[in-house]
């Protein structure tokens, strides 16, 4: 399981994802000492493959630490020490509070990169998200399928409605089975969750609540050969058919529960973010917002205990 030890590891660990774009990043990676065979863990570390027509793989460790004081020397000496004998292709250091004169020129005779934050007024207009997020309240929803509609298409070209049981099964066009309704129906509604929050005005809901909905999903492509789902209809009680599903209605029970997560904000090299935690079912959850001049981000998931 992951190490990662404190929500500052953490939010450098979702910047360094989304500074490296389209390569692997693996947070609290193992990486091999070459002069004992001992594992050793890295904050971060992003993979790339470079050259061709003989790629190699280059490998970037960044290691992150919040002191109260800035790190001084004797922190860069050991993180140098630690990645001369790992796989290391480049070293960067990040600092919540920075890093004396003196590790500074250390890191730069060595090639070690060093980041530290930078606080921005609250007037800041250089970029539009993260400058005006000082807190975001997500609100989480809890879903029960009651009851679903089906309609399905008959041979004749006519739409039919029924009502279909939890256990009643989908099937593919081809006639594998595919879930049981109920399984179905809640794939539907996690693939549907924008327009179920669209449903209860979700943005409008400030107190933990419930509301009874009715939504709808579909209708999909008759004529694509992968999109078609079947399911089993009785117009008698001695035979059944398969029918493509046009569309489902859904009546559902929602509990919505709003909460407040407080941000910190802070630039850190070309990236402003906003960052902070909050609890959700008893779980600690971390919720960082990313944005420099190409876009923004936000990422919110569980805060990872160390083991």
């Amino acid at each position: 399981m992951p190490r990662r030890t404190n929500l500052w590891q953490e939010m450098i660990a979702v910047i360094a994802a989304k500074m490296a774009g389209d390569v692997e990043v693996i947070e609290s990676a193992m990486l091999p000492d070459r002069r004992t065979g001992a594992k050793r863990e890295v904050d971060v570390v992003i993979k790339s493959r470079l050259g061709n027509p003989f790629p190699r793989e280059l490998i970037v460790s960044v290691e992150a630490t919040s002191p109260v004081r800035p790190c001084t020397v004797e922190y860069v000496e050991r993180m140098i020490a630690k990645h001369a004998d790992l796989p290391t292709n480049q070293l960067i250091l990040v600092s919540k509070s920075g890093f004396t004169v003196e590790a500074q020129t250390k890191a730069n005779s060595y090639g070690v990169a060093l980041f530290s934050p930078q606080t921005f007024s609250a007037t800041d207009s250089e970029f539009q998200i993260v400058n005006k997020l000082e807190s975001l309240h997500p609100r989480i929803m809890n879903v029960q399928v009651k009851g679903a509609r089906v309609a399905v298409q008959r041979p004749d070209g006519s739409t039919t409605w029924f009502f279909a049981s939890q256990q009643h099964i989908v099937f593919t066009e081809s006639g594998d089975e595919l879930d049981t309704f109920e399984q179905f129906c809640y794939a539907e509604v996690k693939r549907s969750w924008p327009k179920l929050g669209d449903a209860i005005n979700l943005h409008e809901i400030g107190e933990p609540s419930r509301r009874e909905v009715l939504f709808s999903t579909g209708p999909w492509r008759i004529s694509a050969p992968d999109s078609p789902l079947c399911a089993i209809f009785r117009p008698t009680l001695t035979s059944m058919e398969f029918h493509p599903i046009l569309g489902v209605q859904f009546a559902a029970s929602v509990d919505i529960e709003p909460y407040e997560v407080p941000l910190t904000h802070m630039r850190l090299g070309e990236f402003n973010v906003a960052y902070g935690k909050g609890s959700l079912n008893g779980k600690t959850m971390i919720l960082v917002a990313v944005e420099n001049e190409q876009g923004g981000s936000i990422v919110f998931r569980p805060l990872v205990r160390p083991r």
